[in-house]
């Protein structure tokens, strides 16, 4: 009799708590504000159902997010400006800070980079007219406060901070600067990807005393001799490393340079 009961009230009304499921409704235009996958209707908001007024749902991939049911690469925070190693390399004669500059702006154009860009780099020299150390220290070569981003997203098409500000040029990166100018990662070069810097990992010069020559500067980037060196740093160090490695190298070396917008 129970079963009989319960038979009766799954296509009856009387029984007022049991209530048949909804007709399957085709999803298109006229059902659908979100998008369709196969005969459901989703929101349309998610990485891999991403889309709008009842268009086939787009899966975005692993370079892009959905952002207001399109597929796009995430833009940069508004005032963010990116950082990047250089994929070419270069010995230690660089034209100076000018000549380095400008290499960076080159490669910046390359990669169709907007903004002005500076190279990582430091110099020191000793004023014996006015017996003072001169110096340009490479964290204070910039105007702008950042934040720095690197070139392109991630694997899951989110952009990709380093620096938070100007002030925190003197410690380490949030992430490696392993991404060129192509936002194409850095891999290792014949000479392991390492960086001419002569900075230490505060962001500044190294001292200079009476009478001292440029020191680890390849002479303020100026010289391509092995007879001269320079602090360099590494893409791929831990902690000030990738400014600053615990030994110099000969300026005779091909090197990448890091450039940031500023």
């Amino acid at each position: 009799m129970r079963s009989l009961w319960f038979s009766l009230c799954l296509v009856s009304a009387a029984c007022g708590s049991v209530l048949e499921p909804p007709p399957k409704v085709a999803c298109g235009p006229s059902t659908c504000s979100g998008c369709c996958q196969g005969e459901r209707c989703l929101e349309g908001a998610s990485d891999s159902a991403c889309g709008r007024a009842g268009e086939q749902c787009a899966d975005c991939g692993s370079s892009r997010i959905c952002t207001n049911a399109t597929c796009e690469v995430e833009p940069l925070p508004v005032g963010a400006k990116v950082v990047f190693v250089t994929r070419t390399t270069f010995k230690g004669n660089l034209g100076g800070l000018v000549g380095a500059d400008r290499l960076c702006e080159a490669a910046a154009g390359a990669g169709t980079l907007p903004g002005r860009f500076k190279a990582w780099l430091s110099t020191n020299e000793w004023d014996s007219t006015r017996r003072v150390a001169v110096y340009v220290h490479a964290a204070d070569r910039f105007v702008s406060n950042g934040p720095w981003y690197l070139p392109g997203v991630n694997d899951r098409g989110r952009r990709m901070q380093v620096f938070t500000s100007r002030a925190a040029l003197r410690s380490a990166p949030l992430l490696p600067i392993d991404r060129t100018e192509l936002g194409t990662n850095a891999g290792i070069s014949p000479g392991g990807r390492n960086v001419f810097t002569g900075t230490q990992a505060t962001g500044m010069s190294l001292p200079v005393t009476a009478f001292d020559q440029p020191q680890s500067t390849c002479a303020n980037w100026t010289e391509s001799s092995s007879s001269f060196r320079a602090t360099i740093g590494t893409v791929y160090g831990q902690g000030g490393d990738w400014t600053a490695l615990s030994d110099t190298n000969s300026c005779a070396n091909d090197l990448s340079l890091y450039c940031f917008e500023d």
